[in-house]
């Protein structure tokens, strides 16, 4: 009787010292969250970030996961982009490279706050004759989706995420 008085009192020990861990991973992943939610909040507001896409969708609904270094770098006014293209050209030129490539400066930049669900952000880019419309909805934990449209192409969407710029 005496045996199984103090297993149960080891064992109650061992549970309360395993649920006070456990409180404590808990309360440090909260932490770790808040701390990304911020970080996004001041990268959006600063308007200083890369988006790195890790896959696109057609719309004809086609998927790919992309391998390399697919970005769109905003800086205050400016984009930089340098996207895969996969979908319809409605009129194509001679001297094209191929996806979405440019460093222009946007224009009728326009920021949402949606609360709980993150950002909205969109912008217009003109280059070489097309006009490039940006949506990019962000949320609170750097998840990112980015839909492109264009007037010579058919609409693309991207999804990744949002982190800092990398300086070069």
């Amino acid at each position: 009787m005496n045996y199984l008085k103090h297993l149960l009192i080891i064992t109650l020990v061992f549970t309360g010292i395993h649920a006070s861990a456990q409180l404590t991973a808990k309360e440090m992943r909260k932490q770790k969250k808040e701390l990304k939610a911020q970080e996004i909040v001041q990268l959006i507001e600063n308007r200083h970030f890369t988006f790195k896409a890790s896959s696109l969708t057609t719309q004809s609904g086609f998927y790919k996961d992309l391998t390399g270094d697919y970005e769109m770098v905003l800086k205050s006014d400016s984009v930089s982009t340098w996207l895969p293209y996969w979908g319809r050209v409605y009129m194509g030129r001679i001297d094209d490279e191929g996806g979405i490539k440019f460093n222009e400066s946007m224009e009728k930049f326009e920021m949402i706050d949606r609360g709980k669900k993150g950002y909205q952000i969109k912008f217009t880019v003109n280059h070489d004759a097309d006009n490039y419309h940006f949506t990019l909805h962000v949320s609170k934990s750097g998840f990112a989706d980015l839909v492109v449209s264009a007037t010579r192409k058919s609409m693309i969407s991207y999804h990744g995420t949002i982190e800092p710029e990398k300086s070069k």
